[in-house]
């Protein structure tokens, strides 16, 4: 990809944008170089931070799902099944796939506030909810990883986040920072790939014809996407029925689509 840019004299700048500004005739990025660059269309690509989201841009966050994980790096002489393993518990579920170069995810997903206590500074506290599981406990004792010894535990949010504004003046926004799905769809590298090629495309349609045709549709059709996403977690969450007292489950039986 980064060939065919240069090859196609696409200019790219490394750099940390730190702000932005909007004119009448754009928008204004301020990088961290102290350069700046000024275009017509910004594509928002920043994920869940959404960086162009403004005071103006109703973001609806669903839930509180946060994800507490550790990448451990398999012993060589493992040989380990690419495939991923995903476990329901009462608190959440757990998440277990192989990554590139040797390495193992290994993740617990639940609400913030129903993280055990001093969790996040307790990686044997974290081991010890993994060994009660069912599927991922002996696949973990299989391949020889002790979760007790993770090097560091970090937690990421991992909440629903929804806006029905993708498109604004200059701005157009594509994956997450459009809107941010539950892992558990497994959805979200599709989205963030399609949704790129839409945005681009509106872009080219804004730039060189001056249609806004394109952006009308992409916003039209991300959003029916995420209905019927929500629609489907739903129901996904509603087929579990051994934990159905259990504050996680219950918040999760819906409609997402009334709140």
């Amino acid at each position: 990809m980064a060939e065919t840019l240069e090859a196609d004299g696409v200019s790219r700048d490394f750099c940390e944008a730190r702000q932005f500004s909007r004119s009448e005739t754009g928008i204004a990025v301020e990088l961290a170089d102290g350069s700046s660059v000024n275009t017509r269309l910004l594509v928002d690509c920043s994920g869940r931070s959404a960086v162009t989201a403004g005071s103006a841009v109703t973001l609806r966050r669903l839930n509180k799902l946060v994800a507490c994980y550790g990448v451990f790096t398999l012993d060589e002489d493992v040989e380990a099944i690419p495939v991923t393993l995903v476990e329901a518990v009462a608190i959440g579920w757990w998440y277990m796939s192989l990554l590139p170069r040797g390495r193992m995810l290994v993740g617990l997903f639940t609400d913030s506030d129903l993280l055990p206590a001093g969790l996040r500074k307790n990686a044997g506290l974290w081991a010890d909810l993994a060994s009660q599981t069912t599927a991922i406990s002996p696949r973990l004792s299989s391949l020889g990883m002790d979760l007790a010894a993770a090097p560091e535990l970090h937690f990421a949010a991992a909440s629903t986040v929804t806006t029905s504004d993708l498109v604004e003046p200059f701005i157009i926004r594509a994956g997450d920072a459009a809107s941010a799905l539950d892992p558990l769809g497994a959805n979200g590298l599709a989205t963030a790939l399609w949704s790129g090629i839409q945005a681009a495309e509106s872009v080219v349609g804004l730039l060189t014809e001056n249609d806004g045709t394109k952006a009308v549709r992409y916003q039209q059709q991300f959003l029916q996407g995420i209905a019927s996403h929500l629609a489907a977690q739903t129901a996904m969450y509603a087929s579990e029925q051994r934990f159905i007292d259990a504050p996680f489950w219950q918040r999760r039986r819906g409609p997402w689509l009334e709140n």
